[in-house]
């Protein structure tokens, strides 16, 4: 489960706790923008992007995949 998430300019970070505290960057360079999560599906997670469009982790923000295009209009 994801502890906390912050969206910042030049990456997404993640923070996890086990018996630590762990910090993990995602989608450098993106620029992530928005974050909306699937309440009734906890695992799935979107991040809208200002420079690549659209990407989903299906594992609470541990890995992410492209999901649709930026536009360019």
């Amino acid at each position: 489960m994801v502890g906390i998430v912050v969206v910042t300019r030049a990456a997404l970070l993640i923070a996890r706790r086990a018996s630590n505290w762990t910090v993990d960057e995602h989608l450098a360079g993106l620029s992530p923008d928005v974050l909306p999560a699937d309440l009734r599906s906890p695992a799935l997670v979107y991040c809208g992007t200002a420079r690549d469009g659209l990407f989903r982790s299906r594992d609470s923000g541990r890995n992410w995949e492209p999901v649709g295009r930026a536009s360019t209009t």
